[in-house]
């Protein structure tokens, strides 16, 4: 349980209390050659607006669905479930997904590998899309029997 409790809260409270104190990224992301080298990740204040949108993205994963997709992106040494695909790509959105990541990489804790760890967000998300399209009829997921909350 504590296991539980100290992986499924970790990201969450990472990014509140980042955002308690008011720090952030750009949004500006310029697209040459596809290269995640071009992300601005100049800390700057963050308008309460944006913010909110934040916490907004945040709410949405489900708590088991955030840490596997966190692990995925941030250790590189878990891999991302159906269901968790399912809420990332139908529930969270592509741009929830990047703004998170990006915000993330502003943190001092995550710089040092940036490059690495918006390539495997990248991945992340490429791979939902591949598995939910690939899905037949009968595998298609419910999302009410999740049991992530």
């Amino acid at each position: 349980m504590a296991t539980f409790l100290r992986y499924t809260l970790l990201p969450m409270v990472m990014t509140c209390q980042v955002l308690l104190f008011k720090t952030g990224i750009s949004t500006n992301v310029e697209e040459s050659n596809g290269s995640p080298s071009t992300i601005n990740y100049a800390p700057r204040p963050l308008s309460s607006s944006y913010e909110k949108y934040l916490n907004n993205c945040a709410s949405k994963l489900y708590p088991l669905c955030g840490d596997e997709i966190f692990y995925t992106v941030f250790s590189g040494n878990q891999t991302t479930g159906t269901e968790c695909c399912y809420n990332l790509v139908n529930e969270v959105g592509e741009r929830c997904h990047e703004d998170l990541t990006r915000y993330i990489l502003s943190l001092e804790d995550y710089k040092h590998n940036k490059i690495s760890f918006w390539q495997r967000s990248k991945k992340v998300w490429d791979d939902c899309v591949s598995i939910l399209l690939n899905i037949s009829p009968a595998e298609s997921v419910d999302p009410t029997v999740f049991n992530f909350n």
